[in-house]
Formats: C-alpha cells, structure tokens, sequence
C-alpha cells in the first residue's frame, strides 16, 4: 500500500486506486477505471489533469439533452437521459474531450481567456457565462483574449452527477430504455 495526495503519482504507481474524501472512501477501481467512470463529482474533479470541467443543468423532458440556465443544450448519450428525465445534474466533461471550433458551430459558444503551453499541447482556458472551461488540445491555434470560440461536446464524453448527492448518475438498462417512449 502506498499512500499520496498527488494524485498522478498514484496514477502512475497503482494496479489500484482508492480515492478518499475526508476519510470516506469514494471510488476503488484501476486508474484508468477511475479515471474514465468517476464515481463522484470529488473523484471526476480530483482525479486527471486538467481537472474535469462541470457544468450545472436539468435533464431535459423531450430530448437527449442537459439544458442549462443559459438554455442552451448539451446532448447526452439516449440511454442515459431515457432514466433520468427531470432531473438536476452536474455535466462532468474533460477538457481533452470537448474541441474548439469555429463561434457559433460548437455545442456552447465560449470566450478565449488565455492558453497555457505545455509542450505537446495547449491548455485553451474560456468562459462560459460565470464559468472558467479548460480545453486540452494537440494543435496550435492562435486566439486573441475575449475572441468568440464554440466547443464541440460530443455526447459519448458527457458524465452526469446527480446535482444534490454528486454521485455518478448511470445509465438505463437496455430494456428500460426500449420501454421509454421517443
């Protein structure tokens, strides 16, 4: 056993995690298990760097979408909105997974702040309403601060965390979902 507070160091170094928060267990998987299905908006916000970007929003009635307070929509896999129509979320998105494209063809329309060289890539840093966005990105693109910027969420990448407990929201069982009306 070996314990850290840094968590790539125990990314690194483990066959196995367990991610604890104020002495309460969390999540107990492989690295790459707790890193993929973060069992909590502590272990999504925790484990990877960047840290996973969160976004706050209602699983939306008629569609496969998380609308937001700003109304616009993320669309989220149909298999995990057929469960949880109604229901208030934290959207869980990690910056790796969202791509930056032209203003207003992107899932929400950002505004570039600033961008962090990292060598083999860039940490693109926006603002979405009230909120700071991290996208991580191989290529060079030159953006000037306050520039218009879309982001692209594809569904697949998109995590749900119930809003009130912050724990993963899952999807429903193949079956449930063939029963749910379109």
């Amino acid at each position: 056993m070996f314990v850290t507070h840094d968590q790539q160091e125990g990314m690194t170094l483990a066959d196995r995690l367990v991610v604890m928060n104020k002495g309460v267990i969390e999540q107990v998987g492989t690295p790459s298990d707790v890193y993929d299905n973060p069992a909590s908006i502590y272990v999504g916000g925790f484990i990877g760097s960047p840290a996973m970007n969160f976004l706050s929003g209602q699983v939306d009635r008629g569609s496969s979408s998380v609308k937001l307070a700003s109304g616009d929509r993320i669309e989220v896999l149909p298999a995990l909105a057929a469960r949880h129509h109604g229901k208030l979320v934290q959207i869980g998105v990690r910056p790796e997974a969202m791509t930056m494209v032209p203003a207003g063809q992107g899932t929400l329309n950002a505004t570039f702040k600033i961008v962090e060289e990292l060598g083999a890539g860039r940490l693109y840093h926006m603002t979405f309403e009230d909120l700071t966005l991290a996208v991580l990105a191989g290529d060079r693109q030159t953006l000037t601060p306050g520039q218009p910027v879309g982001l692209h969420i594809p569904a697949h990448a998109v995590h749900l965390f119930d809003a009130d407990t912050g724990k993963r929201v899952e999807a429903a069982p193949l079956a449930l979902v063939e029963q749910v009306p379109a």
